[in-house]
């Protein structure tokens, strides 16, 4: 048995365990998507270092920074004939995942950011004014600007599960397993969110972000589509928009 496939058979084993779910529940992408090579790696690993490193060093355009490894994305797909499908791009099975999953949705759309959102507000007043100094939209813009951020972020949370969870994810879940591929994932798009700021309150900002992510990655996991990873991260943020809103 090829031990990649072997290593990936055993976390789904383990893993759907711990979550409740079959393994004839879940999708195997190691059975249908080939092998990374550590050539692909390297390349992804140099892509998403220096994606970070611009983003970091250059804050006024660090929206723009995902568009380097979704050029990567694009031209590395093509080059290498691989289809939608390796990047979880499929039809069919929508609405079923989005019912399976009900309780990770539920979980990190509505609970956690109810939870980080009203919560800071209350005990951690500067925790909001990090949040609001890192994006382009605060509670009292007018509505024409609300309206462009809503805009932004559909393309934005699209292109980021497309990148986290359709490459990143399943190529370093492909080769060490589903755990190293979530984390790698994870850390990837909390770096993306960095903006200076009080030490205590960006490593707050941080690890809220890590753990939306890290749960956006096993819904990827559990369902293997990228329309459902990205319907949870869209809702997640709207949900956040609407909270800043009532709160603000």
């Amino acid at each position: 048995m090829n031990p990649i496939f072997f290593e990936n058979h055993l976390n789904n084993r383990i893993l759907g365990a711990c979550v409740g779910v079959s393994e004839s529940g879940l999708n195997q992408p190691a059975e249908i998507i080939p092998n990374t090579d550590s050539t692909q790696l390297y390349e992804l690993t140099v892509i998403m270092l220096v994606t970070v490193a611009l983003s970091i060093l250059i804050q006024e355009i660090k929206g723009l920074m995902m568009l380097l490894p979704l050029a990567y994305l694009l031209i590395e797909r093509r080059r290498r004939n691989r289809s939608w499908t390796e990047f979880g791009v499929k039809r069919g099975g929508y609405l079923n995942a989005l019912k399976s999953n009900w309780h990770l949705i539920v979980l990190v759309v509505f609970v956690i950011q109810f939870i980080v959102i009203v919560g800071t507000s209350w005990f951690i007043p500067p925790f909001m004014e990090h949040i609001y100094s890192r994006i382009p939209w605060s509670p009292d813009a007018g509505i024409g600007v609300l309206a462009g951020f809503l805009s932004m972020i559909i393309f934005v949370t699209f292109v980021e599960e497309l990148v986290d969870r359709g490459m990143i994810q399943e190529r370093f879940t492909n080769r060490y397993g589903l755990f190293i591929g979530i984390v790698i994932g994870s850390l990837f798009m909390t770096a993306m969110h960095w903006a200076p700021g009080d030490p205590f309150i960006v490593l707050l900002d941080l690890l809220a972000v890590f753990i939306d992510s890290a749960i956006y990655g096993l819904i990827y996991w559990r369902t293997w589509s990228i329309f459902v990873s990205w319907t949870v991260h869209l809702g997640v943020d709207i949900f956040d928009i609407l909270l800043m809103i009532l709160v603000f």
